[in-house]
């Protein structure tokens, strides 16, 4: 079935009920963990930033710190989907992470609780110039509402008209078409967004 799937294009594969759920987690915005976004950085696992309010914040794990083992066991040659589905677990079990930390001359360990973590996929912050910025981590259910309530608040607490907006989407993995839509929408004032071929027929255009 992988391989099956696979070949249909580059955007297509098969996800078991696992990764499935895995996958409606992240596009809701919310998941059961420590709440951390990490990446692999000279193959040593390590934290973009503690995700506000989380277990990983509360407990004091900073940006920056690698992550070297989770409940006592090495995580060295495993990919980073791998150590992220270690991370994860129901909400009320415990962890245990063992981090290497810039300036710390030993290890540090943390004992953790994983909680429901709930991840906004809309960050915003007024530039210079009238400029406003927006980070667009990901395409989930509310990206579109946030956005929406985003911006309004930037212009409320600025009390101004912005001039320009600088869209970030780096990193931005994609997500849910329908919410991809609406945020193209906003910035779009003619011209086709998308449309759904066939064997090179166009089946549907949405503008």
């Amino acid at each position: 079935m992988r391989g099956l799937v696979a070949e249909l294009d580059p955007h297509s594969s098969y996800m078991n009920p696992k990764e499935f759920e895995e996958f409606q987690s992240d596009t809701e915005g919310k998941f059961a963990g420590i709440g951390i976004e990490v990446e692999m950085r000279d193959d040593y696992v390590t934290v973009l930033a503690p995700i506000a309010g989380s277990p990983a914040a509360q407990a004091g794990i900073l940006s920056g710190d690698r992550i070297l083992a989770v409940d006592r066991k090495p995580l060295r040659g495993l990919k980073l989907d791998r150590i992220i589905e270690l991370m994860r677990g129901e909400a009320g079990t415990k962890i245990a992470l063992t981090v290497g930390r810039e300036g710390a001359t030993d290890p540090l360990h943390f004992d953790l609780v994983r909680e429901v973590v709930r991840v906004a996929s809309i960050e915003t912050k007024r530039l210079d110039k009238g400029v406003l910025y927006i980070r667009l981590k990901q395409f989930q259910e509310t990206s579109h509402e946030e956005l929406l309530r985003a911006v309004a608040k930037a212009r409320r607490a600025n009390k101004v008209q912005f001039e320009s907006v600088l869209l970030d989407m780096r990193f931005n993995p994609g997500g849910l078409v329908d919410q991809a839509e609406l945020i193209a929408d906003e910035f779009m004032n003619q011209g086709v967004i998308y449309s759904t071929r066939h064997r090179g027929q166009v089946l549907d255009l949405v503008e």
